[in-house]
């Protein structure tokens, strides 16, 4: 009821300041009208929402999650030519609405204190995470890496923060390029995002031997209908054999 008056308010405010011609506005009662209950909808949503990271099935071993989807092939097809299409601040950052929305999420609860992005492209990723965090009140070290710097943007480096560093190197010298010296050191939760498709067991490997309880590994656009090279499937037994689990809430 209460609604109806403000919505009756409104409209006759409406009527007075621009639609000189509307004379009148009626809105129709109902009798019986159910009144919906906003409080107890958000406390149900809040239970599930709690139910969700407390369950004991939360994390599930990656052997034996089912490699299934909801989606099928042309809404796969449709998102990946959507990927293309998304953007932050002016800048590419190949990244759907679904990955932004998990994203989102994830770093909410987690709240990573470093993050490791192999593959930068126009650097649009690396400045959208680093405004996350900020946004989040979150002290979080966040490095950039790619092989070829020409595609990273020339305005995003004035536009991230001081705790985003681009570095220029070829995942396949990892070992160099982020030492035992470096990784001990990081603060933790730590986030190693895979977005560059290439050389995966390779960083499996590597990083498998610095990652703790509370870190994750972020595989993104894997998919078994794309090329083997795109999808960690079974190719390295370390994910199956050393306790990796697979963050059921938001897969």
């Amino acid at each position: 009821l209460k609604l109806q008056q403000m919505l009756r308010n409104f409209l006759k405010l409406r009527s007075v300041a621009t639609c000189t011609q509307v004379r009148s506005v009626t809105i129709p009662t109902y009798k019986n009208e159910t009144v919906f209950d906003y409080k107890k909808a958000a406390d149900e949503l809040d239970w599930h929402r709690n139910r969700l990271i407390t369950m004991p099935e939360r994390f599930e071993p990656i052997g034996t999650r089912r490699d299934i989807s909801d989606y099928q092939l042309p809404q796969l097809k449709a998102l990946a030519r959507g990927v293309c299409l998304t953007n932050y601040k002016g800048l590419s950052i190949l990244k759907t609405g679904l990955d932004l929305s998990v994203y989102s999420q994830l770093l909410q609860e987690v709240k990573p204190r470093s993050i490791i992005e192999l593959g930068t492209y126009t650097g649009g990723s690396a400045l959208w995470l680093d405004d996350t965090m900020r946004n989040l009140g979150v002290d979080c070290e966040i490095y950039s890496l790619d092989n070829d710097v020409m595609v990273r943007d020339d305005k995003v480096d004035a536009m991230v923060s001081n705790k985003v560093k681009f570095i220029q190197g070829d995942v396949a010298n990892v070992k160099k390029i982020f030492p035992r010296s470096i990784l001990v050191n990081l603060p933790r939760p730590l986030f190693v995002i895979e977005d560059v498709h290439v050389e995966l067991n390779t960083i499996i490997n590597y990083f498998h031997e610095y990652m703790k309880q509370g870190d994750y590994f972020i595989f993104e656009k894997t998919n078994p209908m794309l090329s083997e090279n795109f999808f960690i499937g079974e190719k390295n037994p370390r994910l199956y054999r050393d306790s990796y689990v697979v963050g059921v809430k938001y897969t």
